[in-house]
């Protein structure tokens, strides 16, 4: 069964380059809202800019996924800047 993603808060972990970057503009071109995890700022926020100049909502956290502390700063971000995680 498929449902939709839309309004779905969504992490993407190295969501500011690569592979990562693109699901993350699929994802919110279905209507998600992504928050990109990403070690390099100018990276993350140029992603940003891209995912909103098309019209989708996203925000980025910068943390090293291998980092728990990090991981949980991550968490704390997007529940703060949307309220719940999703995906």
């Amino acid at each position: 069964m498929l449902t939709s993603i839309a309004g779905k808060s969504t992490i993407v972990t190295g969501g500011s380059k690569g592979i990562g970057k693109g699901i993350a503009k699929v994802f919110a071109a279905q209507g998600a809202k992504i928050m990109i995890a990403a070690r390099g700022e100018e990276a993350a926020k140029a992603a940003v800019a891209e995912i909103e100049s098309a019209g989708g909502t996203a925000a980025y956290h910068l943390c090293d996924v291998a980092d728990w502390d990090g991981v949980q700063g991550l968490i704390k971000a997007t529940k703060d800047t949307y309220g719940s995680v999703d995906i």
